[in-house]
């Protein structure tokens, strides 16, 4: 990578001179990346070095939607309802290879590029392994901080590792993407913050951001990938575009009144006791209102998880809205309680040969979609339950589990 540091080093990538505010985005991936630059280089050969490329040209080619439907297990680039979700996955990866000088422009409308033939050993590199896309985001992150001025605020996270650090940082960056760009929103800044420092932090062998919070461990490979599953995706069949699965639930009647539907159901199995037993759990047993139904992972952040059984817990109407909610909209620490309690409601379904209401496959789906396992796929198909709980314990800080250690 000396090459490519000593060009990054002859680009201007100081943010503040720039004001790129797509310098870096949602869909920089390692393994996006990698496919991208495959595409690009495979027309580069096709057409000759002097023809450009649209993203629409790219999208358009075979070597794109073999990547996209037999890799990835998206839905077809050609499918009509699966455009918007392929105008980021190829246009920011367009972005920071422009923004890297490894592309020029050519023309505007539409946006036309061609690969600078002396830096195409660089897309050619990135092509060929994923590995070799970690080391080039590596380096142009680190080499755009360094210019920027970021590299003293991302060097005292990755020394102290702890909330406080973590949260003082990317404070500091939103602000500061916001001051030197064109965004004025905090959500744009906030959803590119854990991409820009995850890829540092994986580099680094250190801990990152994983849900919103500091990782309980040093970021994997599969923490920075995009080809995981996709919480969004864990109710609709693959290669069906995301926009048309939730027409397909509209039409279909899943909606709300789905949701009440199968909150009964949860209801009906448990006989409306509540799945965690404590204090208030006593208190609200001589009270006439039933147990309510609570999302582990709430509707308004994972909205395809909102009728799945295995998200859905009994609590008593003081638990769930004083526990469970409490001063946050999610308390991290009775989350934890909530996914032992329910691990141990599933295993003991499953053990009972009368009952298939729940599924431990599913329930390794969602810990695996919401970003707690950090495993391979073969490894979770093949989880058993104390592995799950290690991994759940795992996945939230000490402090947390302080808490629930006093609450069981």
């Amino acid at each position: 990578m000396d090459r490519v540091l000593k060009h990054l080093r002859q680009c201007c990538l100081d943010i503040r001179q720039t004001n790129n505010g797509r310098w870096y985005d949602q869909k920089i991936t390692p393994d996006i990346m990698s496919a991208i630059c495959d595409v690009i280089v495979r027309w580069h050969e096709d057409h000759g070095p002097k023809a450009s490329f649209s993203r629409a040209d790219l999208q358009e080619t075979d070597a794109f939607r073999d990547f996209m439907v037999s890799h990835f297990g998206k839905p077809d680039p050609q499918d009509p309802s699966a455009q918007r979700e392929y105008d980021k996955v190829i246009g920011q990866p367009i972005n920071v290879l422009h923004a890297a000088g490894l592309i020029e422009q050519v023309s505007t409308s539409p946006r036309g590029y061609k690969v600078l033939g002396k830096l195409l050993f660089v897309l050619r590199r990135m092509a060929s392994n994923e590995q070799e896309a970690v080391q080039f985001l590596y380096v142009y992150v680190n080499e755009t901080c360094l210019q920027s001025g970021l590299s003293s605020h991302f060097s005292a996270f990755f020394e102290n590792q702890d909330t406080n650090a973590l949260g003082e940082l990317r404070g500091y960056y939103v602000k500061f993407i916001q001051k030197h760009t064109g965004i004025t929103r905090d959500l744009e800044p906030r959803r590119v913050f854990p991409k820009v420092l995850n890829i540092q932090a994986y580099s680094k062998k250190k801990q990152g951001i994983v849900m919103g919070r500091l990782s309980a461990a040093p970021i994997s490979l599969y923490d920075i990938r995009y080809n995981r599953i996709n919480f969004r995706d864990i109710k609709k069949l693959k290669g069906i575009p995301r926009r048309r699965a939730r027409q397909i639930q509209e039409s279909t009647g899943e909606s709300s009144r789905h949701v009440m539907r199968v909150v009964k159901d949860v209801k009906d199995y448990h006989e409306n006791i509540p799945e965690i037993k404590d204090a208030f759990s006593i208190t609200d047993s001589t009270s006439s209102r039933s147990v309510e139904g609570h999302h582990i992972f709430p509707k308004s952040v994972y909205p395809q998880l909102a009728d799945v059984r295995e998200n859905i817990i009994l609590l008593t109407p003081t638990q769930h809205q004083s526990q469970a909610h409490g001063y946050l909209d999610v308390d991290p620490a009775y989350q934890l309680l909530c996914l032992i309690k329910k691990l141990e409601g599933i295993k003991a379904c499953e053990e009972n040969p009368n009952s298939t209401f729940y599924s431990f496959r599913v329930f390794v789906r969602i810990l695996y979609a919401v970003g707690i396992l950090d495993v391979s796929e073969d490894k979770a198909k093949s989880m058993k339950y104390d592995d799950a709980l290690r991994e759940i314990v795992r996945a939230y800080s000490p402090k947390s589990l302080k808490k629930v250690v006093r609450k069981l």
